[in-house]
């Protein structure tokens, strides 16, 4: 396509054209490249339409043409010219203040974090929907001059200021000649055959170009497999150490199975010996007979049944430690284990004296897997409407159980011992009763109301003075990056928090982590992913620590209840989607007792779960 530049002798304007003078085209094009770069042209507008209208020349006696036309030229260049890097605009983005740039210029004024772009030009803030370089990609085009540019790209326009309506031939300079696509050259009917003929002759080398890049092309599929032999290789070799280090801790957790094995045989060939030797002297009646006195008689009775009764309990509890192999872990761990009365329970529980006397994370780990996690009350939707927030008041050895009821508007304080409903917490303000924490000195119940004189969160997690409310420590703060001067927060919406003696458990919901910090500020520890697998978070909204400091983590999305070691460490997952026993619609609060009772509210359901 090209631009026919008129240029007009006669003294009037043809009928429909108003006749202006240069200072009126020149302001008028200005206001046209004001409305272009701020995106009020109207879209359906050719962009052919436009560059006739910029580059048409009304005769003004007083001005030469020549001036005039460069004069559009110059509107044009402008209409067409980033600020930034001064040169044609590549994908024009353009920012809410209606200023157009490069999309590339943008980007290389953001940092991967930003959310927020000030106007080169103007000055104004811009908020970007994703932080970063992917914010720019999704600003608005202006599509106006994208569609400017596809016309210039697609059918270049010429500029010629010299260019004469009618062509003359590039050889013998006849008028009327016919330009050529190619090369843009005008010929004649005569010379239209010779430069067919030239053109002709130029395809060998095209032949030829096509040859060279099919052997170019060959050469890159050899650099191309030869790079994917070398990343096969590696692969290989990577694997086969990750092969032979495997073999390695599988020989040495065979090595101690064995040792296990064997001490488990000689504890056996002992204990067996002890139960010959004894059956050998009650057998024997001679001693017993030799006694004269009745009192030596039964004293010697009483000895043998007491050796008879300590193997025979030796004898029960043979066995009861045994060895289990942590598929997550690697490990082999040892744990005391009885089975349960029930025959149609398949898995390994404790008695309820033997929670008691679990006292080494390795054997309360045991304790975890070895649940069967049914619950033992499942309280309804008769007494509860929507629950949300639970605990176990620290007094009264725990007895008394605290449900936040955000549908009734207040707290319900459960017997546990007799599952019955004691006392309600009500307030006048209250408006949805959420979490639930306890001061054990004071004997006092505070309840975080969601919806009425509530904390809105800045990201972060403040320690409180008790006495009168002011900031001690701030956590999750972070220094800026280079370049900025504002400090940065490392949560995204924390929710859930507990707190022990030596450490303090954060829920980061945004981020789909668990972080641990010391009482101090210091971060220890995190751990965690998006995802749907074990060990992962969807929506993690909750989290409990038990007497030893185990973490549960309660996930509202995929409905379930995490348990990790206090290294982050998985050991069990239970729950799922469903409303049967054992199963959640969403998990929402969740509290552990000092006889290890995990209790679990669920606000979709209506209930709470004691396992």
């Amino acid at each position: 396509m090209s631009v026919i530049v008129r240029t007009r002798r006669q003294s009037h304007p043809p009928p429909g054209e108003e006749e202006l003078p240069q200072t009126q085209t020149t302001a008028a094009s200005k206001v046209l490249i004001r409305r272009i770069k701020s995106g009020f042209m109207d879209t359906k507008q050719k962009p052919v339409k436009l560059l006739k209208r910029v580059n048409t020349v009304h005769y003004d006696k007083k001005i030469k043409p020549a001036v005039t036309n460069n004069a559009s030229f110059n509107v044009v260049s402008d209409l067409l010219m980033c600020k930034l890097c001064e040169k044609r605009l590549k994908r024009p983005k353009m920012l809410p203040c209606q200023h157009t740039f490069c999309m590339a210029c943008l980007q290389q004024r953001v940092q991967p974090s930003d959310k927020v772009i000030k106007c080169p030009d103007c000055g104004q803030e811009a908020n970007l929907r994703t932080a970063g370089p992917d914010g720019i990609a999704e600003l608005p085009p202006n599509l106006y001059l994208d569609s400017l540019l596809t016309a210039l790209q697609q059918e270049p326009v010429n500029f010629n200021l010299n260019q004469q309506a009618d062509a003359r031939c590039a050889k013998c300079q006849t008028m009327g000649a016919t330009q050529c696509q190619h090369c843009r050259q005008a010929f004649c009917a005569v010379c239209w055959p010779g430069h067919i003929a030239e053109l002709k002759s130029q395809l060998p080398s095209l032949l030829d170009q096509l040859k060279a890049a099919e052997q170019s092309l060959a050469h890159h599929k050899e650099g191309f497999q030869e790079v994917c032999g070398k990343v096969k290789e590696r692969i290989n070799a990577a694997v086969e150490v990750k092969i032979q280090k495997i073999l390695a801790e599988q020989e040495e957790l065979n090595k101690k199975a064995n040792e296990i094995q064997e001490n488990g045989n000689d504890s056996y060939k002992q204990l067996i010996e002890r139960l010959k030797s004894a059956e050998i002297k009650i057998s024997s009646t001679e001693e017993f007979d030799s006694l004269s006195e009745h009192n030596k008689k039964v004293g010697q009775f009483l000895k043998l049944h007491g050796m008879t009764s300590n193997l025979l309990n030796e004898v029960s509890r043979w066995g009861e430690s045994r060895p289990m192999f942590n598929q997550e872990t690697f490990q082999i761990e040892m744990g005391d284990i009885k089975k349960s009365h029930n025959a149609n329970d398949e898995e390994d529980v404790f008695y309820e004296e033997d929670i008691q006397n679990v006292d080494s994370p390795d054997a309360l780990s045991l304790y975890y897997r070895s649940r069967s996690f049914v619950p033992r009350i499942n309280m309804g939707r008769s007494i509860l409407r929507r629950p949300a927030g639970v605990g176990v008041a620290p007094w009264d050895d725990g007895i008394h159980m605290y449900v936040a009821g955000t549908d009734g508007k207040q707290v319900l304080v459960i017997d546990s011992n007799r599952m019955k409903l004691v006392h309600q917490l009500i307030s006048p303000n209250m408006l949805y009763p959420h979490g639930i924490a306890f001061c054990k000195s004071l004997r006092q119940v505070y309840v975080t109301d969601k919806w009425n004189h509530c904390i809105h969160g800045n990201d972060r997690v403040q320690v409180l003075d008790p006495e009168d409310g002011s900031v001690i420590r701030v956590l999750g703060i972070l220094d800026p990056l280079p370049g900025h001067k504002y400090k940065r927060t490392e949560f995204n919406q924390p929710t859930g928090i507990a707190v022990c003696q030596d450490k303090v458990v954060i829920i980061d919901m945004g981020n789909k982590r668990v972080k641990i910090y010391s009482p101090t500020g210091e971060k220890l520890n995190e751990f965690g992913s998006m995802g749907v697998g074990h060990g992962q978070f969807r929506t993690p909204e909750c989290v409990a620590l038990d007497r030893m400091g185990f973490i549960l983590v309660g996930d509202s999305t995929t409905a379930r209840v995490q348990i990790f070691r206090p290294d982050g460490i998985l050991i069990r997952v239970f729950g799922g989607n469903g409303s049967s026993p054992g199963k959640f619609a969403g998990v929402n609060g969740i509290a552990v007792s000092d006889n290890m009772d995990i209790i679990v509210t669920d606000t979709k359901n209506g209930s709470v779960q004691i396992f």
